[in-house]
């Protein structure tokens, strides 16, 4: 072989050589870096978890409508469906698979919870029970009814429309207006009012000099000097506009809710025909 070949060769020999030994180097780089330099993908459980269900309202009375709320583990999970199951003093209430439970289903003392399954597709959660809560005792439930006005000197008729939730006997109390005539029985919530028999503005006797002298209260008084009197002076509070009876509905237990109507005299004010 002559020389000059064999020197293209080697020339050849040492250039794959090189060619192999840069591949091997930046191959081996590029795996170095992978291994130690990228981070670990984080995979996303298909499977729902619940974290905890909450009730609204947390303190729940037998005049409430009971809701429960469910929160996930992962709350942006998406297409996730929930099955409840109510229990009421231990027994399931059949046919409620909502979060939503009426009050009509249980009463003061009662002891609620419901069961939660979470499912996404396939994939289903674990059941998960909410914490236990004890029904308190409800307010009484005051249903307005309609009421005709009046006009001053008429007579006014109106019966409170009340319930207790937990069947308790109910108590009635007018709280406001109390000068003005208005009565209220206690036991059946009649409201009734004569507003001819409201207060009317009377005079009081006022010291004044008359003829030069210094008169005492019911002397040298007669209707005309009293009606020049100046206004406020010796004169009681006029009916107002409009009246809002106040009222209280009060059970065996304690529990009170106050409601009102109002009659408005706007248009009739003044002294009854």
């Amino acid at each position: 072989m002559k020389p000059g070949k064999n020197i293209i060769h080697i020339i050849v020999v040492i250039g794959i050589v090189v060619l192999i030994a840069v591949i091997f180097f930046f191959t081996g780089k590029k795996e170095k870096t992978d291994r130690y330099q990228m981070k670990p993908r984080k995979t996303q459980t298909l499977e729902p978890v619940i974290d905890k269900v909450e009730f609204e309202p947390p303190e729940p009375t037998s005049a409430d409508n009971l809701q429960a709320n469910t929160v996930l583990e992962d709350p942006t999970m998406k297409y996730v469906k929930f099955q409840y199951q109510w229990f009421v003093n231990g027994e399931i209430i059949d046919g409620i698979e909502s979060p939503y439970l009426e009050q009509k289903h249980y009463k003061r003392g009662d002891i609620v919870y419901c069961r939660v399954k979470a499912t996404q597709g396939i994939y289903e959660s674990k059941i998960v029970k909410s914490k236990e809560v004890k029904i308190k005792n409800g307010l009484p439930i005051i249903t307005q009814v309609p009421w005709d006005n009046v006009k001053l000197g008429d007579r006014f008729h109106y019966i409170i429309n009340a319930r207790d939730p937990d069947g308790d006997p109910l108590t009635y109390r007018l709280v406001s207006p109390l000068d003005l005539g208005i009565k209220l029985d206690p036991n059946t919530g009649d409201i009734r009012w004569n507003t001819r028999d409201i207060p009317q503005p009377k005079p009081i006797a006022i010291s004044r000099k008359i003829e030069g002298k210094e008169s005492k209260p019911g002397e040298g008084y007669d209707e005309s000097t009293i009606s020049k009197a100046p206004p406020g002076e010796g004169m009681q509070k006029q009916l107002p506009s409009i009246v809002e009876i106040v009222f209280e509905v009060r059970d065996s237990e304690g529990a009170a809710a106050v409601s009102s109507i109002s009659l408005d005299f706007t248009e009739n004010t003044g002294k009854p025909e």
